[in-house]
């Protein structure tokens, strides 16, 4: 996901960029411009690199050629169960079955997890003091209404890994 708002800068809000860099490359990233068909083929190379360094440790780890795990996964995400079913997976867990699985294999019976962040108690989520969020968030949060999580993410973008999965919508629990 890479944001370009350089109409949003440009011509809504008049913002002018003048660059200066070092190289040709120094400019990569920036948002005040969509990426060029170099940069762009930086990015497949590097996406590319990285998903066949994934799928051949797959295949290292299941037994089976960097051919086969590409037959069967083709990139997609698979739930559990379905992994399970397609032997991309040994057995279901979560977090504590994958550790005492780790403590196993390293032949150690000595182990220790702990969650990060603390959970909140009862009696802060319910006063709200946990918010962390600003009178600018509470307009905002009325302004966009439900679409106030998916924007409140651009709030971090820089922060954010440039190169990520996500799901087409946004996931909310109750």
């Amino acid at each position: 996901m890479f944001p370009d708002v350089s109409g949003l800068l440009k011509e809504k809000l008049g913002v002018k960029f003048d660059e200066v860099g070092t190289n040709a490359n120094s400019g990569f990233g920036t948002l005040s411009r969509p990426f060029n068909a170099e940069e762009i083929a930086y990015l497949e190379r590097y996406i590319d690199r990285g998903y066949k360094l994934f799928r051949h440790r797959v295949a290292e780890g299941r037994g089976m050629t960097d051919q086969q795990v590409e037959k069967i996964a083709q990139g997609h995400v698979f739930s559990g169960e379905d992994a399970l079913k397609i032997k991309l997976v040994d057995q279901l867990g979560g977090l504590d079955a994958a550790v005492k699985k780790a403590a196993s294999l390293a032949k150690t019976k000595s182990i220790y997890t702990k969650s990060y962040p603390e959970p909140v108690n009862w009696l802060d989520q319910l006063l709200g003091e946990v918010r962390n969020e600003s009178y600018l968030d509470d307009k905002l949060r009325a302004e966009f209404g439900t679409y106030y999580e998916a924007f409140s993410i651009l709030k971090t973008i820089n922060k954010q890994s440039a190169i990520q999965a996500r799901l087409p919508y946004m996931l909310k629990i109750n």
